[in-house]
């Protein structure tokens, strides 16, 4: 289900919208179009994207809500998304030079396990990959920020090769 609102407001109109909605997600629940929706307690993960042109300055808010177990049959396509999330963080965290959080490493490895048994037509690239994502744990529980670095650039090398082999 997907339900969307657009509307023309002033500054201060869109500021007021916006309190609202942070106020909806402080008590974990929203509503709109007259649906309720109750918001997991699991992480946010908040997106702000700022796009300027000649005559036109766009203000993107994205928040994605999930909770930390994937709920009832197995999702890849939340799977998927959060782990690609979270490579992103990985990644970012290292070019900034800074040793990415044990936790984050360590919720990368159990989206990979959680991620395996749909690996159909590629588990051993999976596997692979899976191997690498321990060894990337192992490295941050180290303290080794190079490992960490050549262990994110040999994840990317077979992401690249899991995605080939899917598409086939």
């Amino acid at each position: 289900m997907k339900l969307k609102s657009r509307e023309r407001l002033s500054r201060e109109e869109a500021a007021a919208r916006l309190e609202v909605l942070a106020q909806a997600f402080s008590r974990g629940e929203l509503k709109m179009q007259g649906r309720v929706f109750n918001l997991p307690p699991g992480p946010v993960d908040l997106t702000l994207k700022v796009e300027e042109d000649e005559d036109e300055l766009e203000v993107e808010v994205k928040i994605s809500l999930r909770s930390l177990e994937v709920p009832g049959p197995l999702s890849g396509k939340v799977v998927k998304k959060e782990m690609e999330a979270l490579f992103k963080i990985l990644i970012q965290e290292v070019t900034a030079g800074r040793l990415p959080k044990k936790e984050e490493a360590e919720r990368f490895l159990e989206l990979h396990r959680l991620y395996a048994p749909l690996a159909k037509g590629f588990r051993e690239a999976w596997t692979a990959s899976t191997r690498l994502a321990e060894e990337l744990l192992s490295a941050v529980g180290e303290g080794d920020l190079a490992a960490v670095r050549g262990l994110l650039e040999r994840i990317a090398l077979s992401k690249k090769t899991c995605h080939k082999l899917y598409k086939r």
